[in-house]
């Protein structure tokens, strides 16, 4: 239970961030399950909207601040 206590904050959390900085939140898809992760790692797929390229590097700025680790399929 402490894991998906763990993930719940954890969501939550990206959620703020992205909505903070005014990124409109499309679709998110979230997986623990995938042999290719580590115990306790998960992928979080989100799909957004956002206000151009300046917008789009602010995100990535404060993702990485935050601790998020990222990478972006187009």
């Amino acid at each position: 239970m402490l894991s998906w206590l763990i993930d719940q904050v954890l969501l939550w959390s990206l959620q703020k961030i992205l909505t903070a900085v005014g990124a409109n939140i499309v679709q998110i898809g979230y997986d623990r399950t995938s042999i290719d992760l580590e115990f306790g790692d998960a992928v979080v797929s989100v799909h957004l909207e956002t206000k151009g390229e300046r917008h789009q590097e602010e995100i990535r700025e404060i993702l990485r601040e935050s601790g998020f680790r990222f990478k972006e399929e187009h």
